[in-house]
This record gives C-alpha cells, sequence and structure tokens, in this order.
C-alpha cells in the first residue's frame, strides 16, 4: 500500500492512499520530517512495517507503523481526524479533503482497518513516497 504526499503548507500534509481498490485522502502534520517521539511532525518518506496497536486513547486497535530508523516508540497510528490539531504526529484518513484537513475520517479509518483484518497485517508493507505538486 502507497501514500503519496502531493500538496503542503502551513497547515499540513495531504496525499493519497492507495491499498487494492481501497482509495481514501491523508493528512499529516506539517513541516520538517522527523523520526524523533514527541514532536507533531510528518514521518520521513519510505518504507514502512505495519501492526497493531491496542490505542487506550481511541479505544480501539489500530495500523501502527515503523521501521529501522523510525522506532514503535514513536507511535505513529493511522486514526481519524480532520484537522493539524488531530494529527499529534500521525496520519489521518478522509474521503474528502477541505482547505484544513479531511472530512468523513470515522468511516474512512472503519473501512481502512476492514480492509487490514482480512489479511495479516505483519505482511503488508506502507510505503510513503513525497511527489509534491506546485501550487498554481
Amino acid at each position: 500500500m502507497r501514500v503519496t504526499r502531493y500538496k503542503e503548507n502551513d497547515i499540513g500534509t495531504w496525499g493519497e492512499l492507495e491499498h487494492e481498490d481501497f482509495k481514501c485522502y491523508t493528512f499529516e502534520p506539517r513541516g520538517e520530517e522527523t523520526t524523533l517521539r514527541g514532536r507533531d511532525r510528518r514521518i520521513p518518506s519510505g518504507r514502512y512495517n505495519m501492526r497493531w496497536h491496542n490505542s487506550p486513547k481511541f479505544k480501539k486497535r489500530l495500523p501502527h507503523l515503523y521501521n529501522d530508523e523510525v522506532p514503535m516508540d514513536r507511535y505513529i497510528l493511522i486514526h481519524s481526524g480532520n484537522y493539524a490539531d488531530d494529527t499529534e504526529g500521525c496520519i489521518l484518513l478522509g474521503q474528502k479533503t477541505c482547505k484544513h484537513g479531511v472530512l468523513e475520517s470515522k468511516p474512512t479509518v472503519e473501512e481502512f482497518i476492514s480492509k487490514l483484518e482480512s489479511g495479516d497485517i505483519n505482511e503488508y508493507e506502507f510505503e510513503i513516497v513525497n511527489a509534491f505538486k506546485d501550487e498554481i
């Protein structure tokens, strides 16, 4: 599965997620990429492993991304939310975009999780690609 980041500005970073027949939009924090924990910044582009994380905050099991550079304790999750204040360094999903983030996030995350549950999450590779387009 792949996220292609296509837009960034002082509000955040937008992308498109594709996994088999599933497509949606993504929203992440703005600014420089970092591997460090405790920063509300997006993670570097690259390939990531996935596993399940039982989130006490969201009271559900969520996809958790990590690799050799971005450790598990950075807790990069894919979860619901609409705006920059909701990202906390994670990736938000939505069916639509708006100038401040994504919309229809909860049903989009539920559908994505359902797709992941049809297989073994540990077998998936999650790729993030930067393909930013100039604003016209």
